[in-house]
């Protein structure tokens, strides 16, 4: 092999291919396509992708995307034959990256082609695909009718408006969903229909809700298809858009969407990320997001926590009640008060640091519901994709069956004002809910409907539901419990899996994230998340960083390599001979050791 400025000379061959080899695994040929592509991204070489490529082809047809590798093909053998005969060219090698990409992103489309053929979960999300336009004009227009819509059905003075606007709710939602279900499994973007897209979720003139759905579609989309043009969409959105909800669901899109081979071929994705990381409001919630995103991927363990150390407790103390305005004991109980009257005090104690020790875990961002919650995603409901994404709203046409006195209660009000709950675990209380409202005693009726019945916790009122933290956390909280849950998840890699949900590992992150990357060290230590913490703490190791040294030892210690604690104990003691804290570890890892 001959390669001259990253140009492979590999003559073209054709491997001989049996009867079992024309036609090819499902399985297995995910995994080739996916060879390929690491073979491309680690060796740089476009020659031996593209015989590779073709190869494939030759089993799997498809014209489009072999006219599309056709193209790059010749512009690459031009580019070959201009090379070998001396001509010079000064953008040889921007050419030559230029191509790399876009085979590159032929081989994500042709992973998304293959799995339209092989996998049956995609299907139901291809039926819309050739009857919907793609248009972002077209899409405006349907976005804009329903607001206008909406704003006219209501002005109705008549009988008929409640009918009217379910009708209206109904069509719309029946168009937003084929939407999500269409543009969910596109091929990559182009540059011009990813910004109109952007700019159009990002207008006034839509309804926020919509616009909160197909932002989360496209994030989904940017994790599928890893499309460069998707996530500069959502860095666009993010940048730009005044409303909260938007800005925060874009965030997460882009935050977790990084991928490293896509931004070694795509530098400009890389410098837009890198210079937005040069604001110090984005480095603060890139922060706030990965501390949030780490409490989700725990929410499972702190379930068992819960279970263990509080739940116990709380059911022990049955005799109290809690209410909006504090802990009370229950009437019944004053023979119990006569008899033991020391007793009551204790266990309100109790109740009462349980309570205190579940609304700090809260307060601090653990997902204390999500045990509970878990149970309730197997309504129907939730065999449509799109509805895991929903802001909740009490006009979503899948609650229309339910009645109306319960969908207009004061309950109802409640929850949609309440700051407890995500609203993939509010659509489930409301589904569970609806099944024995009308079976509930009258004077408890009564009370709901007057809006006396509160579904909130003992200290849910000091939420600000308007800051962008609470904003972030409550739809991570939605995007956890899809990827945990639902039957779709598998169609996807996880963010809040082992090798994920770490994003700040990333590259991209490294040279402008270093101080907010220790503070996420600390919080792994607090969490006692030793292995995530040794892998963050090495890809930011500084050597010349006392702190660094420190932490180095706590990893050590903790893996009991007390050699190496050693050596750095004695690093950090020779530049502060008087730092008591190393000398004690250098103490105890010296005596481990029999020193």
């Amino acid at each position: 092999m001959h390669v001259v400025t990253g140009i492979d000379f590999t003559p073209y061959r054709f491997k001989y291919m049996n009867e079992q080899q024309q036609s090819i695994n499902p399985k297995t040929g995910i995994q080739e396509i996916r060879r390929i592509e690491k073979s491309l991204v680690d060796s740089g070489f476009l020659g031996e992708a593209l015989l590779d490529t073709k190869e494939f082809l030759n089993t799997f047809h498809n014209a489009a995307l072999e006219n599309r590798l056709e193209k790059i093909d010749n512009d690459y053998t031009l580019m070959r034959d201009f090379l070998s005969k001396g001509y010079r060219d000064e953008k040889r090698d921007t050419l030559y990256q230029s191509l790399i990409g876009n085979l590159y992103r032929l081989l994500q489309d042709v992973v998304l082609e293959y799995e339209k053929v092989h996998n049956p979960m995609l299907f139901p999300h291809l039926q819309y695909q050739s009857t919907l336009s793609f248009d972002v004009d077209s899409i405006r227009e349907k976005l804009e009718s329903f607001v206008s819509e909406v704003a006219f059905s209501s002005l109705e003075i008549n009988s008929n408006q409640s009918e009217l606007l379910k009708t209206v709710y109904s069509e719309h939602h029946y168009y937003i969903q084929q939407l999500f279900d269409a543009i969910l499994f596109t091929q990559q973007w182009s540059h011009d229909f990813a910004m109109n897209l952007a700019n159009l979720l990002i207008s006034p003139t839509i309804d926020s809700l919509d616009a909160q759905l197909l932002v989360s579609v496209m994030s989904l989309g940017a994790i599928y298809n890893k499309d460069p043009e998707r996530l500069l969409a959502l860095l666009e959105i993010y940048k730009q858009t005044n409303d909260e909800h938007i800005k925060q669901r874009a965030l997460s899109g882009w935050g977790m969407g990084v991928d490293d081979d896509m931004l070694k071929f795509f530098t400009s994705v890389n410098d837009e990320i890198s210079a937005e990381l040069d604001n110090e409001k984005t480095r603060t919630e890139v922060l706030e997001l990965q501390m949030q995103v780490i409490y989700c991927r725990n929410a499972q363990r702190d379930t068992e926590k819960l279970k263990q150390d509080i739940m116990p407790t709380l059911l022990k103390n049955q005799q109290f009640e809690i209410t909006p305005t504090g802990i009370k004991p229950k009437e019944e109980n004053s023979m119990e008060d006569i008899l033991h009257p020391d007793a009551a005090d204790q266990k309100m104690e109790e109740l009462e640091q349980s309570l205190h020790k579940m609304m700090d875990m809260k307060q601090q961002g653990v997902d204390i519901y999500f045990g509970g919650f878990s149970q309730m995603k197997r309504f129907s409901f939730f065999y449509t994709e799109s509805n895991w994404f929903i802001p909740f709203t009490k006009n979503h046409p899948q609650l229309q069956h339910l009645s109306t006195d319960f969908l207009n209660s004061g309950m109802i009000k409640t929850i949609l004002d309440s700051g407890s709950f995500c609203d993939s675990d509010k659509y489930s209380f409301v589904l569970a809910t609806a099944s024995i409202y009308d079976r509930l005693p009258a004077n408890i009726l009564e009370a709901l409907n007057a809006g006396q019945g509160s579904m909130e916790i003992y200290g849910d009122h000091e939420i600000d539901m308007t800051d962008p933290t609470y904003i972030r956390r409550m739809y991570l909280q939605d995007l956890y419990r899809f990827f945990t849950l639902s039957d779709f998840r598998r169609l996807f890699e996880n963010p809040f899996d082992h090798q994920h949900f770490l994003f700040l590992l990333h590259p991209i992150f490294h040279h402008k994230m270093a101080y907010e990357a220790r503070r996420i060290q600390k919080f792994l230590l607090k969490q006692k998340m030793y292995s995530s913490l040794s892998r963050l703490f090495y890809a930011y190791k500084d050597h010349k960083n006392i702190n660094d040294l420190k932490m180095e030892t706590v990893i050590c210690m903790h893996d009991e390599d007390y050699l190496q604690a050693i050596y750095l104990y004695e690093l950090i003691l020779k530049a502060n001979p008087n730092d008591r804290q190393a000398l004690a570890g250098y103490s105890q890892a010296s005596f481990i050791e029999g020193d």
